[in-house]
């Protein structure tokens, strides 16, 4: 599946500019690496400034392009603030991955408490939900 949606999403590579957001280790460093690779420009995000330093460091050390800023994807000012920031960069962007989530609990379904129910279905479906519909109008924009 991924190795389809890499390919997807260097079809033009030349001229992409992906936004893989708000994990930038494991699954959304991974793909913000090989996307970079492939030759697009990318835009990473975390929580914490140094994670965001890291990653870019990383990367650019790599010889991709590839900036980042700080937002938390639940918080909807964050989301906007890095829509605005990835905009500006680079004049929109083509792709996005998104790779934020939690698992807050380990353990039977019956025995997670409601906070870290909620806060599982807020990153990991609800602001998904609206972050891809909060990206829709900038994509469109690139047509």
């Amino acid at each position: 599946m991924l190795r389809k949606a890499l390919r997807l999403a260097t079809s033009s590579v030349f001229t992409s500019t992906v936004v893989p957001t708000f994990l930038i280790y494991r699954i959304g460093l991974a793909t913000a690496r090989r996307l970079g690779q492939e030759g697009c420009k990318v835009i990473v995000s975390s929580r914490r400034q140094e994670n965001v330093d890291k990653a870019v460091k990383l990367l650019t050390r790599e010889g991709i392009d590839a900036c980042g800023i700080t937002a938390n994807q639940r918080i909807k000012e964050d989301r906007q603030k890095f829509l605005k920031f990835a905009s500006e960069k680079f004049g929109g962007f083509d792709h996005v991955f998104i790779s934020a989530g939690v698992n807050p609990h380990h353990g039977s379904l019956l025995t997670v408490n409601v906070f870290n129910y909620f806060l599982t279905f807020d990153t990991n479906l609800k602001s998904n939900f609206q972050f891809i519909q909060e990206c829709v109008p900038y994509m469109e924009k690139r047509g």
